[in-house]
């Protein structure tokens, strides 16, 4: 959702997930395959200095972030990277192309265990 002070991340955003679905249609036939990950929001320093600075702004995604952080889905580095190395390592071949996010439920019990 468009939000004052989230241009430079909302248009990285979009351009990410419009390259991949360029990808998809560039590739099609040949042997590539191509996935889109959505590993949520990541407890990292980066994100502490936004939220820092979004509330002294008073910008109004400060919310979402209290709601996420209140919800336990924001995650730490080690966790999402725990994700991306299932999607990138472990998934078999005809389940990779994909839009995987770290919230879909339907894989967890494959790589929460790992």
């Amino acid at each position: 959702m468009p939000q004052l002070g989230t241009i430079t991340y909302g248009i990285t955003k979009m351009a990410f997930q419009r390259l991949h679905e360029q990808l998809v249609v560039e590739v099609d036939g040949m042997q590539v395959q191509i996935a889109e990950v959505l590993p949520g929001v990541v407890d990292t320093e980066g994100l502490w200095e936004h939220v820092k600075l979004a509330k002294e702004h008073r910008l109004p995604h400060v919310s979402y972030f209290d709601q996420v952080q209140k919800e336990g889905k924001i995650f730490s580095a080690e966790f999402a990277a725990k994700f991306l190395k299932f999607v990138l390592v472990d998934t078999e071949s005809e389940e990779f192309s994909k839009v995987w996010n770290i919230h879909d439920s339907e894989h967890w019990q494959r790589w929460k265990t790992m």
